[in-house]
């Protein structure tokens, strides 16, 4: 893992290369232009239910601090492991379409920002429920567009991406077949698919899943719909015709500024306060099921009491995996 704090947007050096060093921009928002309904109170998209938190410029910000703990643990915008073949499907080709690059889920757009400066002879597109409103001006090579995943990739023909790029987005699918299909058509030959995800439970010092104390809590119900921990299975019953190689691993992200190691700590702590801010984030969906408000107060209250004094070492399992498409 790398040692190094992140580097804003403003210090991303253009040609530096290859592609993935570096660990992405520090962005900050403006107020978000596009409309938003209103649900509890709150600002979410006005696309789907399927995903429920807020879509707000205090939730790209919080989203921001994700992106950075995320590069730090796995070294970088993509995984240290998939970087050899992230780096031949981006090559300048000799012949044939400029290298693209799609970012599913881009949220807060640092993640795609940052590809984009790094990778500027190809074209970067993110995709999400709402606009991203980036405090700097744009690299030229990177777009945005707002629409919902579960039904938009249709407007893409075959092959038109060289990288597909998903990161903590499963939880707002409805049908995770017809989406690696989807992204499997759209991935050109020698493509790569890259998929991070969280496991929606809390693991202890002993890195032991947390499980619910009474049958009436909620039970990691995220992770039961969204099977975050079978990516690479499902990716793999495409078959070898589809992918000629999938690989995975799975990494635990500590809660609050505890870990001893520089890195884990700096991880840690961006994460935790985001863990925190998430309590307002993930409030419409709660709301939805029937979780009064006065019991998310308590939960929040108690979080950040944990989380903030250290109280109790608590990690999130983090899934990562990456796939190369066959070569025609």
């Amino acid at each position: 893992m790398p040692d190094a704090s992140p580097e804003p947007a403003s210090k991303t050096d253009d040609n530096s290369s290859p592609i993935g060093g570096g660990n992405g921009p520090s962005l900050s928002h403006t107020s978000n232009p596009a409309p938003l309904r209103q649900l509890h109170g709150l600002s979410v998209n006005a696309l789907t239910d399927a995903y429920l938190f807020t879509g707000d410029a205090k939730e790209h910000e919080r989203l921001d601090d994700q992106h950075v703990a995320l590069c730090l643990m796995i070294g970088g915008f993509f995984p240290t492991g998939a970087q050899s073949a992230v780096n031949s499907a981006v090559k300048v080709p000799e012949n044939g379409p400029k290298p693209a690059i799609l970012d599913l889920g881009t949220g807060s757009g640092a993640w795609a920002i940052g590809v984009a400066k790094q990778v500027p002879h190809a074209d970067v597109v993110g995709l999400d429920l709402v606009p991203v409103n980036p405090s700097s001006e744009l690299p030229p090579n990177c777009t945005f567009e707002v629409c919902d995943v579960n039904t938009a990739l249709d407007r893409y023909s075959d092959k038109s991406f060289n990288v597909v790029h998903m990161r903590m987005m499963l939880q707002g699918i409805k049908d995770y077949a017809t989406l690696f299909n989807q992204v499997s058509r759209i991935l050109r030959p020698g493509g790569v698919l890259v998929v991070i995800e969280a496991v929606w439970t809390s693991f202890d010092a002993n890195m032991v899943r947390i499980q619910a104390e009474k049958p009436t809590d909620p039970d990691n119900v995220h992770h039961k719909r969204c099977h975050c921990e079978r990516v690479h299975e499902i990716i793999e019953e495409l078959g070898k015709d589809t992918y000629k190689s999938v690989s995975n691993y799975s990494f635990f992200m500590p809660v609050g500024a505890w870990p001893t190691d520089l890195t884990e700590r700096q991880a840690g702590e961006l994460i935790g306060d985001s863990v925190i801010r998430a309590q307002t984030s993930i409030r419409p969906l709660l709301l939805n099921h029937g979780i009064t408000g006065d019991e998310l107060d308590r939960w929040a209250e108690g979080l950040q009491a944990e989380v903030k004094g250290n109280k109790v070492h608590q990690y999130i399992k983090i899934m990562v995996t990456w796939a190369v498409k066959v070569d025609n």
